[in-house]
């Protein structure tokens, strides 16, 4: 049984349709749940979840509704929690699929120019992106990218993934699609691999909801497994700590969360994209300006096609709009950034994936409608590959890493326990076993760029 059904009393409230009396809790290991009780003596515990790594776990209680909200201000200031909220819904973005909408195929998407960078990597399959959505079906042209997941809608979650909507399926198939092989769609990053996690489902008589305890508990397991990119194609009508907080752990862990700004052609970008550490994405016409329907703000990050064709829950391709369709583009660019930047690069704020992506977009300088526009990924990969060769560590490219690279990989595979084809790019991106000048030269010869870093 869900936790959504074991208490289908929904109010409004805080901006924010809500389960009526309940809160959720994000608690330390040094909370004691039995100091609940004799602080409000009618409260009930309806869930205890496990704790994660760093000890925190979430709380489900109930009380009386009147009680709520001077419940909520107490609890915030008590030692042990992390987060108190009201337990709210959190909805998908998406807008409805109207006939009046363009069905061009990746409409806008040519702005990514990724038939240059796909010539470098269609993504690495140990990058791992996480969708949390509605699950994701294994049809034909998506299932060789998927890796098991859990549906965080039961207690304890389980391994039914399957999405009975569609809208999980849609996204994770503009991720990583399955390239060159003459079906369909392909992705923006078809190498890598998708974890689907289920935190909303759809009930006949309510329509498709997320309650917010799956989400903040899928994000806590989320940062736990380790994965690279998080797409979050839905939105509260309200900002929640807890959510907050496990944001803030992913990105302590170098992990990139990608949000939909909304649909609403309002100015001001959605919660969760609205929080900092969340890369927010708006929607844009074929020609890289702002989609009508989208929202914007000073919030924004990067912007992505409105419109593109996806795979549905069943196979074929059909229509998908939103900025639920916008941000899994950007999810598929940061899983391909996350594949070609060393872990090194990553740490430091200037290799950042939006402060790399963001160097190289259709617009010169960030706007308030669509950010900093949208990447063009070649020149993003290709900056990163040019930091991979500052040997010196004086943050450009120059005769210093010629003499270094020379030196230290003038050799054949097996002949020193120092190679690594990632830098081997010659000849046209296909290894010849061999780390020499000529791979240098192809990385100083690009002439978009001084390659300074």
């Amino acid at each position: 049984m869900t936790a959504i059904e074991s208490a289908p009393v929904l109010k409004e409230g805080s901006g924010a349709e809500r389960f009526e009396g309940q809160l959720l809790l994000t608690v330390n290991e040094s909370f004691d749940t039995q100091s609940l009780a004799w602080l409000y003596p009618g409260i009930a515990l309806l869930y205890e979840g496990t704790p994660d790594q760093r000890g925190a776990r979430s709380l489900l209680v109930q009380l009386p509704d009147e009680q709520l909200n001077a419940a909520l201000i107490e609890l915030r200031l008590i030692d042990g929690v992390i987060a108190a909220d009201k337990h709210i819904l959190f909805r998908l973005t998406d807008v409805p699929n109207d006939p009046l909408w363009p069905t061009q195929k990746y409409a806008g998407a040519y702005l990514f120019n990724l038939d240059a960078a796909w010539n470098i990597t269609h993504g690495r399959s140990s990058v791992r992106v996480a969708v949390l959505d509605t699950g994701v079906n294994d049809v034909p042209d998506l299932y060789p990218q998927l890796d098991p997941g859990l549906s965080f809608l039961e207690i304890p979650p389980d391994e039914d993934t399957s999405d009975s909507v569609g809208h999980g399926t849609q996204v994770a198939s503009i991720i990583a699609g399955t390239h060159s092989n003459g079906a369909s769609i392909t992705g923006i990053a078809p190498g890598v691999r998708v974890v689907p996690v289920r935190v909303c489902y759809l009930n006949v008589f309510l329509g498709v909801y997320c309650p917010g305890l799956s989400v903040s508990d899928a994000l806590g397991w989320v940062a736990d497994q380790n994965i690279d990119v998080v797409n979050l194609s839905i939105t509260p009508t309200d900002q929640v700590d807890s959510i907050k907080y496990r944001v803030d752990v992913l990105a302590l862990r170098n992990a990139i969360v990608v949000g939909a700004a909304g649909n609403g052609g309002e100015g001001a970008v959605e919660f969760p994209a609205s929080y900092g550490p969340v890369v927010a994405v708006a929607g844009t016409n074929p020609n890289g300006s702002r989609h009508d329907l989208s929202n914007y703000g000073s919030d924004l990050d990067f912007a992505a096609p409105f419109t593109t064709v996806a795979l549905s829950q069943f196979g074929y391709t059909e229509s998908f709009s939103g900025t639920s369709a916008a941000a899994p583009a950007i999810a598929g660019l940061a899983a391909l950034y996350k594949s070609e930047y060393p872990i090194e690069l990553q740490k430091y704020p200037e290799h950042s994936f939006v402060s790399i992506a963001g160097r190289f977009t259709n617009q010169g300088a960030w706007n308030i409608q669509t950010g900093r526009g949208v990447p063009d990924a070649w020149k993003m990969l290709w900056y990163g590959a040019c930091s991979r060769f500052d040997f010196n560590g004086n943050r450009q490219i120059d005769i210093g890493d010629v003499q270094t690279i020379a030196y230290r990989y003038g050799t054949f595979w097996g002949s020193s326990p120092v190679y690594s084809f990632r830098y081997d790019l010659q000849p046209e991106f296909v290894p010849d076993l061999d780390i020499d000048i000529v791979d240098l030269q192809r990385v100083m010869g690009r002439a978009f760029t001084t390659c300074k870093v």
